[in-house]
């Protein structure tokens, strides 16, 4: 874990204003002590919902990115459509303008992700960053403090470094943290970095205190002791056939990868990390659901049953794999050997997209615009973040904020 502590002379100006837009409130007049935040890489709004949570009467007074997808959902639940504009093109003149005191950013995570190709800041997709990082430097009132979200991996990037070199005049502290860590029960390990420039970190300010030299993750700092995870019917939606009907995986998605499968049931305390690929594909995309922890056995039973009978019908001997056999030879013999889910299987479905929005903490309103498709839900979802986890890491991040604006204006 990393705590770094640089002085430099960064000139500090701000001016606040705020406007009441749905929940955080965004800029349209004049007024002191309000917190003023920019949103780059918005999203579908996990950010905005976790400064709503940390800091009620923050402003938005920009938010920015290029999928239109994410762009209509983001509309239709905060009422202002962020900004398409390629981050690229931002200029200081541009952000100097939105005299903000935050900056929260989620940028693309595919240059560091562990199963991709590991380009790093060589990966266009990292152009962004790295074009930010430029215009901070130029700045004439860059914000006094900022989160970054990636995915595990970021921590060891050569991104990382280029990140805490343009931050040299911020104190920072870096995190490894799961919604677990927080009582949800969903394992989405992501790197979080929190920075206050060192001109405004006071006594008062949370990063003025070290971080303990412990492994990663760390706890979520407001936390003192790792609750206990809720089971995941607390995020579940009522149960009924038509649910069932609705969610069903097909065994086309599962027949070559059902060894594979991550398999919850409603008194289950962790579901594995939805990607965006949750729908399309059955191995490491994210959990499946049955409705009794005894039907994952039962349906390897039945399936393995299918396996057996559909070979011998076609005179090929399977007991060698079927009876304490490799997964390898397990999973080709059902691949091979059965073609539809057996009848009498339990069902297995899918999580609905209101079921996964909640377990990454987004409010009970929030909902997604009717045009958007099921599997572009999921994607959206998949490439979203823990309000839970940021939410808590801005009030870290915040706890000083009132404190030290009373009786003051920039």
């Amino acid at each position: 874990m990393t705590n770094i502590s640089r002085n430099v002379d960064v000139s500090e100006s701000r001016r606040l204003a705020p406007h009441r837009k749905n929940d955080v409130r965004f800029m349209t007049d004049s007024s002191p002590r309000v917190l003023r935040a920019v949103e780059l890489y918005c999203g579908i709004g996990g950010l905005h919902c976790s400064l709503k949570r940390a800091l009620a009467d923050a402003v938005v007074v920009a938010s920015y990115d290029v999928n239109p997808l994410a762009c209509d959902t983001y509309a239709a639940n905060f009422g202002r459509r962020p900004s398409g504009k390629d981050i690229r093109s931002l200029s200081a003149a541009e952000l100097d303008a939105h005299a903000a005191d935050l900056w929260l950013l989620s940028p693309p995570c595919q240059p560091y992700t562990r199963n991709g190709l590991q380009r790093d800041k060589d990966d266009g997709r990292a152009s962004s960053l790295l074009s930010l990082l430029q215009v901070l430097r130029q700045m004439r009132h860059p914000p006094s403090r900022l989160l970054l979200e990636n995915v595990v991996g970021f921590e060891t990037s050569e991104m990382r470094q280029d990140v805490l070199a343009a931050l040299s005049g911020y104190t920072t502290h870096e995190f490894v943290l799961s919604p677990t860590q927080c009582g949800v029960p969903i394992s989405r390990p992501r790197y979080f970095l929190l920075a206050v420039l060192q001109t405004r970190c006071g006594p008062d300010c949370k990063l003025s205190m070290p971080l303990p030299v412990t492994p990663y993750p760390h706890l979520p700092p407001p936390l003192d002791d790792e609750p206990p995870c809720k089971p995941l019917s607390a995020y579940l939606d009522d149960d009924c056939p038509a649910l069932w009907l609705d969610f069903a995986v097909p065994w086309a998605a599962v027949r070559s990868s059902l060894l594979a499968v991550d398999f919850v049931h409603p008194g289950s305390s962790s579901a594995n990390c939805v990607t965006k690929a949750y729908g399309k594909f059955a191995k490491g995309t994210g959990s499946m659901v049955v409705s009794n922890p005894t039907h994952v056995q039962r349906l390897f039973d039945v399936v393995m049953r299918d396996a057996a009978a559909h070979a011998a019908a076609a005179g090929v001997d399977v007991s060698p794999i079927t009876d304490g056999g490799k997964a390898g030879g397990l999973g080709h013999a059902i691949a091979a050997h059965v073609p539809d889910w057996p009848a009498d299987a339990p069902p297995l479905r899918y999580l609905t997209p209101d079921e996964i929005a909640r377990l990454h903490g987004f409010p009970p309103e929030f909902f997604f615009p009717e045009h958007v498709t099921r599997t572009q839900r999921y994607a959206l979802l998949g490439n979203s973040l823990s309000v839970d986890v940021v939410g808590c890491l801005l009030e870290h991040l915040l706890a000083d904020w009132t404190h030290i604006n009373a009786g003051n204006s920039f």
